[in-house]
Protein backbone atom coordinates (compact mmCIF):
# COMPACT_ATOMS: atom_id res chain seq x y z
CA UNK A 1 0.00 0.00 0.00
CA UNK A 2 1.01 3.86 -0.45
CA UNK A 3 -0.17 7.04 1.37
CA UNK A 4 0.32 10.20 0.08
CA UNK A 5 2.52 12.41 2.35
CA UNK A 6 1.15 16.19 2.67
CA UNK A 7 2.91 18.91 4.53
CA UNK A 8 3.09 22.96 4.10
CA UNK A 9 1.43 24.52 1.35
CA UNK A 10 1.17 20.94 -0.32
CA UNK A 11 -2.42 20.25 -1.01
CA UNK A 12 -4.40 17.21 -2.67
CA UNK A 13 -7.58 19.10 -4.83
CA UNK A 14 -10.49 16.94 -6.13
CA UNK A 15 -12.86 18.16 -8.26
CA UNK A 16 -16.22 18.87 -6.63
CA UNK A 17 -19.19 18.74 -8.79
CA UNK A 18 -22.36 16.79 -9.47
CA UNK A 19 -22.31 13.12 -10.20
CA UNK A 20 -24.95 13.46 -13.28
CA UNK A 21 -25.83 16.48 -15.14
CA UNK A 22 -29.98 14.65 -14.50
CA UNK A 23 -30.03 15.04 -10.69
CA UNK A 24 -29.22 19.20 -10.30
CA UNK A 25 -28.41 18.25 -6.37
CA UNK A 26 -26.21 14.79 -6.17
CA UNK A 27 -23.49 16.21 -5.11
CA UNK A 28 -21.18 13.54 -2.81
CA UNK A 29 -22.80 13.54 0.78
CA UNK A 30 -20.12 12.23 2.21
CA UNK A 31 -16.27 12.41 2.41
CA UNK A 32 -13.81 9.46 4.10
CA UNK A 33 -10.46 9.30 4.64
CA UNK A 34 -7.54 7.82 6.46
CA UNK A 35 -4.93 10.46 8.25
CA UNK A 36 -2.06 9.90 9.94
CA UNK A 37 -0.40 12.93 11.95
CA UNK A 38 2.66 12.69 14.76
CA UNK A 39 2.61 17.18 14.23
CA UNK A 40 0.79 17.65 17.78
CA UNK A 41 -0.50 21.47 16.60
CA UNK A 42 -3.72 22.52 15.10
CA UNK A 43 -4.58 21.55 11.57
CA UNK A 44 -6.76 22.00 9.01
CA UNK A 45 -7.62 18.66 6.87
CA UNK A 46 -10.22 19.44 4.69
CA UNK A 47 -11.56 22.63 3.30
CA UNK A 48 -14.35 23.27 0.60
CA UNK A 49 -15.35 27.06 -0.65
CA UNK A 50 -17.13 27.80 2.95
CA UNK A 51 -16.95 24.73 5.11
CA UNK A 52 -13.80 23.48 6.69
CA UNK A 53 -12.27 20.28 9.07
CA UNK A 54 -9.76 20.74 11.35
CA UNK A 55 -7.97 18.74 13.62
CA UNK A 56 -7.09 20.73 16.98
CA UNK A 57 -4.57 20.03 19.46
CA UNK A 58 -5.35 19.33 23.09
CA UNK A 59 -2.93 17.94 25.69
CA UNK A 60 -0.41 15.09 24.80
CA UNK A 61 -1.59 12.70 22.49
CA UNK A 62 -5.33 14.36 22.40
CA UNK A 63 -7.14 16.56 19.78
CA UNK A 64 -10.68 16.98 19.07
CA UNK A 65 -12.34 17.60 15.45
CA UNK A 66 -14.45 20.92 14.65
CA UNK A 67 -16.59 21.01 11.68
CA UNK A 68 -16.95 25.16 10.55
CA UNK A 69 -19.54 26.04 7.59
CA UNK A 70 -20.84 29.04 6.74
CA UNK A 71 -24.50 29.36 7.30
CA UNK A 72 -25.19 32.41 5.28
CA UNK A 73 -23.00 35.02 6.53
CA UNK A 74 -22.10 33.78 10.19
CA UNK A 75 -19.60 30.88 10.82
CA UNK A 76 -20.90 28.19 13.07
CA UNK A 77 -19.00 25.03 14.13
CA UNK A 78 -19.13 22.27 16.39
CA UNK A 79 -16.09 19.71 17.84
CA UNK A 80 -16.28 16.07 19.14
CA UNK A 81 -14.96 15.39 22.52
CA UNK A 82 -11.25 14.62 22.54
CA UNK A 83 -9.54 11.72 21.23
CA UNK A 84 -5.87 10.05 20.71
CA UNK A 85 -4.53 11.34 17.22
CA UNK A 86 -0.82 11.69 17.52
CA UNK A 87 -0.09 8.44 17.89
CA UNK A 88 1.59 6.74 14.73
CA UNK A 89 -1.67 4.90 13.62
CA UNK A 90 -4.77 5.83 11.06
CA UNK A 91 -7.85 7.24 12.03
CA UNK A 92 -10.41 6.86 9.99
CA UNK A 93 -12.24 10.40 9.12
CA UNK A 94 -15.61 10.84 7.65
CA UNK A 95 -17.65 13.85 7.38
CA UNK A 96 -21.59 13.42 6.21
CA UNK A 97 -24.57 15.73 4.97
CA UNK A 98 -27.97 14.89 5.22
CA UNK A 99 -30.86 17.35 4.24
CA UNK A 100 -33.92 16.96 6.32
CA UNK A 101 -36.61 19.56 6.48
CA UNK A 102 -34.75 22.32 4.33
CA UNK A 103 -31.70 21.97 6.60
CA UNK A 104 -28.36 20.65 6.24
CA UNK A 105 -27.74 18.12 8.96
CA UNK A 106 -23.68 17.46 9.06
CA UNK A 107 -22.62 14.52 11.31
CA UNK A 108 -18.53 13.81 11.34
CA UNK A 109 -16.78 10.67 12.90
CA UNK A 110 -12.59 9.60 13.90
CA UNK A 111 -12.24 6.21 14.48
CA UNK A 112 -9.14 4.26 14.72
CA UNK A 113 -8.89 0.76 14.53
CA UNK A 114 -6.05 -1.49 16.70
CA UNK A 115 -5.76 -5.24 16.99
CA UNK A 116 -9.30 -5.74 15.58
CA UNK A 117 -10.98 -3.01 17.89
CA UNK A 118 -12.13 0.18 17.58
CA UNK A 119 -9.89 2.18 20.28
CA UNK A 120 -10.42 6.40 19.29
CA UNK A 121 -14.04 6.75 18.67
CA UNK A 122 -15.25 10.39 18.57
CA UNK A 123 -18.47 12.17 16.99
CA UNK A 124 -19.92 15.39 16.38
CA UNK A 125 -23.26 17.09 14.50
CA UNK A 126 -24.01 20.48 12.95
CA UNK A 127 -27.26 21.55 11.82
CA UNK A 128 -27.65 24.50 9.63
CA UNK A 129 -30.41 26.09 8.72
CA UNK A 130 -30.86 27.27 5.14
CA UNK A 131 -28.11 27.15 2.55
CA UNK A 132 -25.35 26.07 3.55
CA UNK A 133 -21.29 26.12 1.42
CA UNK A 134 -21.41 22.41 1.04
CA UNK A 135 -22.11 22.42 -2.76
CA UNK A 136 -20.64 25.54 -3.58
CA UNK A 137 -17.16 25.87 -5.29
CA UNK A 138 -15.58 23.87 -7.59
CA UNK A 139 -12.90 21.57 -5.83
CA UNK A 140 -12.28 20.66 -2.16
CA UNK A 141 -8.87 20.85 -0.32
CA UNK A 142 -7.02 17.90 1.41
CA UNK A 143 -4.20 20.53 3.31
CA UNK A 144 -3.36 23.04 1.76
CA UNK A 145 -2.53 25.44 4.97
CA UNK A 146 -1.28 23.58 7.75
CA UNK A 147 -1.76 19.84 7.52
CA UNK A 148 1.31 17.71 7.95
CA UNK A 149 0.11 13.56 7.65
CA UNK A 150 0.65 11.27 5.43
CA UNK A 151 -3.08 10.29 3.46
CA UNK A 152 -4.66 7.07 2.51
CA UNK A 153 -8.00 5.91 0.51
CA UNK A 154 -9.58 9.27 0.00
CA UNK A 155 -13.29 8.47 -0.84
CA UNK A 156 -16.36 10.63 -2.18
CA UNK A 157 -19.75 9.20 -1.81
CA UNK A 158 -22.45 9.57 -2.91
CA UNK A 159 -24.77 8.97 0.57
CA UNK A 160 -24.05 9.27 3.42
CA UNK A 161 -22.01 6.29 5.23
CA UNK A 162 -23.66 4.84 8.29
CA UNK A 163 -21.69 4.44 11.32
CA UNK A 164 -21.58 0.60 10.95
CA UNK A 165 -19.95 0.97 7.49
CA UNK A 166 -17.76 3.36 8.72
CA UNK A 167 -17.20 0.60 11.68
CA UNK A 168 -15.92 -1.81 8.93
CA UNK A 169 -14.03 0.37 6.85
CA UNK A 170 -11.86 1.66 10.01
CA UNK A 171 -11.20 -2.46 10.84
CA UNK A 172 -10.93 -3.62 7.31
CA UNK A 173 -9.47 -1.03 5.21
CA UNK A 174 -8.93 -1.70 2.01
Amino acid sequence: TASINVSGSSAIKIDWKQFSNDYSTDYPNSIELRLNTEQRQNQEIISGSQWSLHLLKDTGSMAHLELRVMSGSTLVSSSTDSGSFFNDEYTQIVVNKQTTNGDDVFTFYAKEGFNERIRTNVSGSLTVSGVSGWTSGSEIKVGGTNLTASIDEIRLWRTPLSESRIDNHTLLPD
